[in-house]
C-alpha cells in the first residue's frame, strides 16, 4: 500500500515538472568543490540539516546554506569538536563515546586572495 502511494506520488510530481523539488528535498548539495575559487556571494553548499559548518569568510544564511563572504579558495577541514556541556549533543552522544575518542566535523573555509594595490599609505609608512 505504502510503495503504490509513493509511486503515485512520483508520477504526480513527474507530471508537474517538480522533479527537481524531490530531489531537493532529498539530497543536500555541493555548488562549489575544494580547491575551486569562489566570488563573494556565491553559494558553497546547500543544506537541510548541519553537515557542514560555516568556516573563516563564510556566512549561513537562514535555510542553513553557506555562502562566501569574501573572494577566494575553497578549503575543506576537519576539526576537533568539543560540544557546550550543558548541550543534547554532549547528554546524549559524548557519555556514549568511549574515553579518549574525539568528535570531529567538516568546515568549508574560504581562504582570500591577496589584494593587490590596496592601502598603499600604510605601506609607504
Amino acid at each position: 500500500m505504502l510503495k503504490t502511494v509513493a509511486l503515485l506520488y512520483l508520477s504526480i510530481c513527474i507530471q508537474l515538472k517538480c522533479i527537481q523539488a524531490v530531489l531537493f528535498l532529498r539530497f543536500t548539495f555541493f555548488n562549489s568543490f575544494a580547491g575551486q575559487f569562489v566570488h563573494a556571494g556565491n553559494i558553497l553548499a546547500t543544506q537541510r540539516v548541519f553537515r557542514w559548518h560555516p568556516g573563516a569568510h563564510v556566512g549561513m544564511g537562514y535555510n542553513k546554506w553557506l555562502y562566501a563572504l569574501e573572494d577566494g579558495i575553497v578549503r575543506f577541514t576537519k576539526e576537533i569538536y568539543v560540544p557546550p556541556p550543558r548541550s543534547k549533543e554532549s547528554r546524549e552522544v559524548i557519555c556514549r563515546l568511549p574515553k579518549g575518542s574525539v568528535l570531529y566535523k567538516t568546515f568549508i573555509n574560504v581562504v582570500p586572495t591577496e589584494e593587490v594595490g590596496r592601502f598603499k599609505l600604510i605601506t609607504m609608512i
